[in-house]
């Protein structure tokens, strides 16, 4: 990433240092420009990878230079703003910009904001090849319009294909409505929220593992549509398929345990170890494994520990009800597990921005004092 030339465009000295100092072990060179116009004519004869733009230019209002810059660059643009306007934002990511950083800002999320838009950028790049794309277990070919998955062939209409193109030469980044309306329709007229709602959730149908709860296209309420690269996606299929793997070897090794010691517990005791191993299961791997479990749990007890033994055999209304007791126990545990990660990834959203607030002051008060030593 050293060989990366960044251009920031600002009119306070102090922050193109601020800025230029937390870049400095990101990027090979750092050009500087004090105004609007400034701006274009360096970009246009440096061509830098990314531009780091602020909106309070003496010269320009900030998003003109963010337009005109998109009429003809595909570098990653990011805007640095006092302001905090939702309406603002869209605003700046309809008129081409890649991010949007309030000020004042920690020089580590910053660097860090600025490698995720360089990534970003160099997935477009190789997106926008004519070699066949692998997306998680799908494969694409935007030349030939061809999407496989497996052996399977998947149809696509037109509109389908330019959805999917732009969202995967955009990889990770947040497309607002506009932006996405723009880029397939080619026009400025109608309702994007509306035509949008209807076509990518056919698409979604199409190449969601579930739709209902889509991996890929992710949803950014009030704003637009983001892409997940599928690296996310399988770490989390192999922790399910290791936590399956492990679930299953506990419920194995726990039935075997009470199956020698069958003349000492009751089928209460039996259920009770049952309920434990599925509520387990139910959060570790997911309502599927969950459900697995409950139905090899009241297999299980009517196998083993309910006469005539050895045999399997559901005479009584009994036996149906413990099994409705052990998919509701299943059903519970996952909503229950569902409502909790919310929870935890709000708290923790909120944690990480008083944390950043921190910092911002921390920092803000250092660079204060050392303006005033000088």
């Amino acid at each position: 990433m050293l060989a990366d030339t960044i251009l920031i465009i600002d009119d306070e000295p102090q922050i193109r240092r601020v800025v230029k100092n937390a870049l400095a072990n990101e990027v090979s060179t750092v050009l500087e420009a004090s105004g609007g116009a400034e701006g274009l004519a360096v970009a246009t004869a440096e061509r830098p990878t990314l531009v780091v733009l602020d909106l309070g230019l003496p010269d320009m209002a900030g998003i003109d230079v963010c337009r005109s810059l998109r009429a003809w660059s595909a570098a990653p643009i990011v805007v640095l703003s006092a302001r905090h306007s939702d309406h603002e934002k869209a605003s700046l990511l309809d008129s081409g910009a890649d991010d949007y950083i309030t000020k004042p800002f920690s020089n580590l999320e910053f660097a860090a904001r600025i490698r995720a838009n360089l990534r970003r950028a160099q997935a477009s790049q190789i997106a926008a090849s004519v070699q066949p794309m692998q997306i998680g277990s799908l494969v694409a070919d935007f030349t030939a319009r061809m999407l496989r998955r497996g052996a399977e062939t998947i149809h696509l209409t037109p509109i389908e294909w330019e959805l999917l193109r732009t969202f995967v030469t955009q990889a990770g980044r947040t497309l607002t409505h506009q932006q996405i309306f723009n880029a397939v329709w080619g026009r400025a007229f109608g309702d994007p929220q509306q035509y949008l709602r209807v076509h990518v959730a056919n698409l979604r149908r199409k190449i969601e593992t579930d739709p209902v709860r889509p991996q890929l296209i992710v949803t950014e309420p009030g704003v637009g549509y983001r892409f997940e690269l599928p690296r996310e996606m399988m770490n989390t299929l192999e922790r399910r398929w290791t936590s399956a793997f492990v679930w299953t070897a506990i419920f194995l090794f726990a039935t075997d345990v009470m199956v020698g010691a069958q003349g000492e517990i009751t089928e209460a005791h039996v259920a009770l170890v049952y309920l434990l191993v599925i509520l387990g299961g139910s959060s570790g791997g997911g309502r599927g494994l969950g459900f697995t479990l409950a139905v090899l749990a009241f297999i299980s007890i009517d196998f083993y520990f309910q006469p005539p033994y050895g045999r399997f055999e559901i005479s009584k209304r009994p036996d149906w009800m413990v099994l409705i007791a052990f998919m509701a126990t299943a059903l519970v545990a996952t909503q229950l597990l569902a409502r909790a990660n919310e929870k935890t990834v709000e708290a923790s959203r909120r944690a990480d921005e008083i944390d950043r607030l921190a910092a911002l002051g921390a920092e803000t008060l250092s660079t204060g004092s050392a303006s005033h030593e000088k």
